[in-house]
């Protein structure tokens, strides 16, 4: 099992990616919207770890933490294994509350995984978690056919299984 600390994004920008991951599985490439028990919603991992105990995102949040409230989407990637991506743009507030949080945790005894530590985490909102072979032309083209760049606004932060989607804590952010 693996947990992730993700953003989630507001109404309008949750339903522009999910209009993507239908295209994609409409194009036969296949989405993290379809993907295992479908319960998977559009967000952005700030770190992933095998455990994450609620009771320490808690506490993170209840001190200074600043969350950034619009992110930038702009750019398709892809990592090994083929996971395909939208890149955020990497902002500097963005980028704090990864490390702050990724800190904050790792003193609290979780082991963070090394590719969500800071210095080597890629700021990302996953469309798909394996493109079939030879697919990856169709896959890249969905992409971008869908308009970019994305300005998103984030709406919470949540605790999720990251294997099955399932949001296991949530906070909303307020005005």
């Amino acid at each position: 099992m693996a947990e992730g600390v993700v953003l989630l994004f507001d109404c309008a920008a949750d339903a522009a990616i999910r209009s993507l991951w239908s295209a994609l599985d409409e194009a036969g490439v296949g989405s993290l919207g379809t993907y295992s028990h479908r319960r998977h919603h559009p967000h952005v991992s700030l770190v992933v770890a095998d455990a994450i105990p609620s009771t320490a995102v808690a506490g993170v949040l209840a001190g200074s933490l600043r969350i950034p409230r619009t992110l930038t989407l702009d750019g398709v990637g892809a990592f090994v294994g083929r996971v395909l991506f939208l890149g955020v743009v990497p902002a500097p507030e963005l980028l704090e509350a990864s490390a702050e949080i990724g800190t904050a945790l790792r003193r609290a005894g979780v082991d963070i995984w090394s590719h969500y530590r800071p210095g080597q985490w890629i700021p990302h909102c996953t469309l798909t978690q394996s493109v079939p072979q030879g697919q990856f032309g169709v896959a890249i083209d969905t992409v971008l056919n869908f308009p970019l760049p994305l300005r998103t606004a984030v709406s919470g932060i949540a605790l999720v299984d990251d294997t099955c989607g399932e949001i296991l804590w949530r906070a909303e952010l307020g005005e």
